[in-house]
C-alpha cells in the first residue's frame, strides 16, 4: 500500500513539475519578448535573437498539454509573432498572420484578455499586415485574396469608426481605403 501511495506521489511531482515548466516557457518568452523591445531601441540583431528566443520559447509552451489551452500562452504568442512584423528581419515571412490569429484564440479562450490594454494596439497591427498584404494582391491582379484580405482587416478595424481607436486616427482612413479597395477588387474579379 506504501509503495502505491509513494508511486502515486511521484507521479503527481513529475506532472507537477513537467508542468511548472511549460509554464515558464511561457514566462521565458515573455522575458524575451521584454529584451527584444527593448533592444530594438539600439541593436538589431541583439533584437532579432532574442525575438527568435522567445519565438521559441512560446512554440514549445504551445505543444505541451499544459500550456496549450490558456488564453495568457496564446497572448503571448499574438505579441510576439505581431511585434516581429515590425521588425525588417521577419517581415518577408508575414508573422502578423499567426500573431493575429493567435490573438483570436487567446480571447477565444479569456474572454478578459479583450481588455488587455495591448488588445488595441494588436489589433491594428494585424489589420495592417493584411491590408499592406492585400493591396499586393490587389496589384498582381489576385483579386480573390484582396478581397479575403482587405475583409481581414476591417474585421479586426471594426466596420466602423470606434472610440477604442481613438490614438490611432490612421486607422480610420485606412479602414476607408481597404473598403474603396475591396470594392474594386470585387468589380475587377467579375
Amino acid at each position: 500500500m506504501n509503495k502505491i501511495i509513494l508511486m502515486l506521489g511521484l507521479g503527481l511531482m513529475i506532472t507537477s513539475s513537467a508542468a511548472f515548466a511549460q509554464k515558464s516557457k511561457v514566462t521565458e518568452a515573455k522575458k524575451a519578448l521584454d529584451e527584444a523591445i527593448e533592444a530594438l531601441q539600439s541593436d538589431e540583431a541583439k533584437a532579432v535573437e532574442k525575438m527568435q528566443d522567445a519565438q521559441v520559447a512560446i512554440n514549445e509552451a504551445l505543444n505541451n498539454d499544459a500550456t496549450k489551452n490558456t488564453g495568457d500562452t496564446w497572448f503571448t504568442k499574438a505579441k510576439i509573432y505581431l511585434t516581429m512584423q515590425s521588425m525588417e528581419s521577419f517581415q518577408y515571412e508575414s508573422p502578423y498572420k499567426e500573431g493575429a490569429e493567435a490573438l483570436s484564440k487567446a480571447i477565444e479562450l479569456d474572454a478578459k484578455i479583450a481588455k488587455n490594454k495591448d488588445v488595441t494596439n494588436l489589433q491594428a497591427t494585424a489589420g495592417y499586415g493584411y491590408f499592406f498584404d492585400a493591396g499586393r494582391d490587389f496589384d498582381a491582379q489576385n483579386y480573390s485574396n484582396a478581397i479575403e484580405k482587405y475583409t481581414q482587416s476591417i474585421t479586426y478595424w471594426g466596420d466602423k469608426p470606434d472610440s477604442k481607436f481613438k490614438d490611432l486616427t490612421w486607422i480610420d482612413t485606412f479602414r476607408t481605403n481597404a473598403k474603396f479597395y475591396r470594392g474594386l477588387s470585387y468589380y475587377y474579379s467579375e
